[in-house]
């Protein structure tokens, strides 16, 4: 069974076991079709019926049966998810300078050229002028640019993005 990496989990919400999730653009009609989706606990692809999704990319409102509250929701925030390619059209064509397509960084360890390590892409927002990326750093979180400039290396392999952040960015 191929898994496809469709987007990423985020924080519970609510107290009903609902979770906020952020899927790539691409996958986003895949993923409503679905009813169910995988997420990979201990090394095993966990299938988790979807009992409801409301929203958009940006932050869908995820119910899963068997995830009625917020405990359980908090086990899986964070966590990858994924669809069968069985499941799925025909896959998208994803490049780096479409508009939409910044979704496809979701999970990524962030990295700048003077600093190391920053922290994982963690959602993105989508303002008129341009694309934050939410980025945790030190505890909390940041919004850094998501523009092309700023990319100097994308590694798949490892899912890693090294930039070269304005200095003083961090600090604001």
């Amino acid at each position: 069974m191929e898994l496809i990496e469709i987007g990423k989990m985020g924080k519970p919400y609510g107290t009903e076991g609902l979770l906020r999730c952020f899927i790539a653009d691409p996958y986003l009609a895949d993923f409503l079709d679905s009813e169910f989706l995988f997420v990979k606990l201990n090394g095993q692809a966990v299938p988790f019926f979807i009992e409801g999704a409301e929203g958009d990319g940006n932050g869908i409102h995820l119910q899963m049966e068997d995830i009625e509250d917020r405990e359980a929701a908090s086990d899986l925030a964070g966590k990858i998810i994924y669809l069968r390619r069985e499941d799925m059209g025909e896959p998208p064509e994803v490049t780096p300078s479409d508009e939409k397509a910044y979704t496809q960084w979701l999970g990524y360890q962030l990295k700048d050229l003077t600093l190391g390590d920053i922290g994982p892409i963690e959602s993105f927002e989508e303002l008129p002028q341009q694309i934050l990326a939410v980025v945790s750093y030190r505890g909390g979180e940041v919004m850094i640019p998501f523009q092309e400039q700023l990319i100097l290396e994308n590694n798949p392999a490892d899912k890693t993005l090294l930039m070269d952040l304005p200095a003083g960015l961090l600090e604001l």
